[in-house]
């Protein structure tokens, strides 16, 4: 697991989701986290909305926090 990797995936999050007023509570879960778990629990989250939004960044996301979230 690459810490950089995971950052990498929280901005792609970020960045994608950011006008999605669907995404609204989940970019306000990341960012208000208290804990890795909370982390990992929006990164889910985010995942499961970007499947919809933009399946490219989905996985590329999911490759990214691999074995830290997913």
């Amino acid at each position: 697991m690459n810490f950089n990797n995971v950052s990498d995936a929280i901005m792609l999050v970020f960045d994608t989701l950011k006008d999605d007023p669907e995404s609204v509570e989940i970019i306000e879960l990341i960012d208000t986290a208290e804990g890795d778990e909370a982390i990992k629990d929006g990164l889910r989250k985010a995942v499961k909305r970007l499947d919809v939004v933009n399946l490219a960044v989905s996985k590329t996301v999911q490759e990214k926090a691999k074995g830290f979230a997913f």
